[in-house]
């Protein structure tokens, strides 16, 4: 009366082909299994009661784990710090100027501009020269 049916499920061949391990990139595994052990040796050093040391490795090197698997937008921590600091780097290339005077941005305008930035026809190179003209009003008069 009370049969039990059990189902049976295919799992496809190609499961255990993936690049991944559970669902993270190798990198990600690596480097926060890196990170997590540099922090646990850390801790383990620390002259604590060995309660204390638990608690500190649990509560510091399960989260560093799980944010270098998660990782930043689809990439290891390592890869995005050093796309940012990358980013960084090639700031000075992006400026407010305008592409149809790069003779005038050649011929030495730059230096009447603010910090070398622009030319000087932008409404921000404008703004900023208003400011800085006000700024150096204020400091003559307290002076």
């Amino acid at each position: 009366m009370n049969e039990e049916r059990l189902y049976e499920y295919d799992i496809p061949d190609n499961v255990l082909e993936s690049k991944r391990i559970f669902g993270f990139r190798p990198r990600n595994w690596i480097e926060g299994l890196i990170c997590a052990v540099i922090v646990g040796f850390i801790v383990v050093h620390i002259p604590f009661v060995f309660r204390v040391k638990l608690i500190f490795l649990v509560c510091l090197c399960c989260p560093m784990l799980l944010l270098n698997l998660i990782g930043i937008k689809d990439q290891s921590v390592f890869e995005a710090v050093m796309n940012f600091r990358q980013a960084k780097a090639n700031k000075g290339e992006y400026h407010l100027r305008r592409p149809d005077n790069e003779e005038r941005y050649k011929s030495g305008r730059v230096a009447q501009s603010i910090n070398g930035i622009g030319n000087g026809d932008s409404a921000a190179d404008k703004v900023a020269d208003f400011i800085k003209a006000k700024y150096t009003e204020f400091k003559e008069r307290r002076a």
